[in-house]
């Protein structure tokens, strides 16, 4: 349509927290290919806030690599951890929507990819396009072909914690933790105090308690209690290449820049 338009542009994903997104489609499409070539894949599209999409195609798990090696047997230990990987992310797509107990129910029997596929999209709640949901954004690991600009994506794989969670309404603040319990909260520095297997850090009146292991958190400081997103990330996550906007810079603990 005609309208106003500043020539500016707005990012679709931002680094860590992302609200008000909605999934938007989730279907089978049996002509993924290029120019609409035979392909079967699964469409799943993301609105953002903004209005902008955002594409997390699914393809079959038709192979998977080991030591350099293609490997095509389902019976393989490596295809068996491919199945896993692809299962967990989109589980925790329709998670969103479904309980465990609905998603195992709507997937007893599956024949293959397409059953697969149609068997949770006919399971999900009428509406469910409506439904907000927050998911996390992170670096690519490395530039793709010939560029030599990371973008920022939503994760490929959901192992190193939660990528997508139903809307947790809240003014979430990125916190920041290194190894030896310094939080960064905006532009204030806190050393935690050991407390167990967390540290504790007083901001303000408040009291906020983190695991050793967390890196990267979300906290809403509004309330009378202190809320914690559930998107988290560890040390090893804060030194990666997806906390990096250039593999040529070192990481910091992890990456205020979102």
């Amino acid at each position: 349509m005609y309208g106003y338009n500043s020539g500016e542009s707005t990012p679709k994903l931002q680094f860590g927290l992302n609200q008000g997104f909605k999934l938007t489609k989730f279907e089978f499409n049996a002509n993924g290919g290029k120019d609409n070539a035979l392909q079967d894949v699964l469409d799943i599209v993301f609105t953002t806030a903004n209005g902008s999409e955002i594409s997390y195609r699914q393809f079959p798990v038709e192979r998977a690599y080991e030591n350099n090696v293609e490997i095509t047997d389902p019976k393989h230990p490596a295809m068996k951890k491919a199945f896993g990987a692809f299962n967990a992310k989109v589980s925790q797509v329709v998670g969103c929507f479904l309980t465990e107990d609905e998603i195992k129910e709507a997937l007893e029997g599956v024949a293959s990819f397409k059953d697969f596929c149609y068997k949770l999209a006919n399971t999900l709640p009428d509406g469910y396009q409506e439904q907000e949901l927050d998911v996390f954004g992170q670096y690519q690991w490395q530039p793709r072909g010939e560029e030599t600009t990371k973008y920022l994506e939503i994760p490929k794989k959901v192992n190193m914690g939660k990528v997508f969670v139903p809307h947790v309404e809240g003014d979430f603040e990125m916190i920041t933790v290194t190894e030896e319990g310094l939080a960064t909260l905006g532009d204030a520095a806190y050393q935690g105090v050991e407390n167990g297997a967390n540290f504790d850090f007083t901001i303000g009146e408040k009291t906020v308690s983190l695991s050793k292991k967390t890196a990267l958190a979300f906290v809403d400081m509004s309330g009378e209690e202190v809320a914690v997103h559930p998107f988290r990330r560890n040390h090893w996550f804060a030194a990666s290449n997806w906390n990096k906007k250039s593999n040529d810079e070192v990481a910091d603990e992890v990456n205020t820049g979102w």
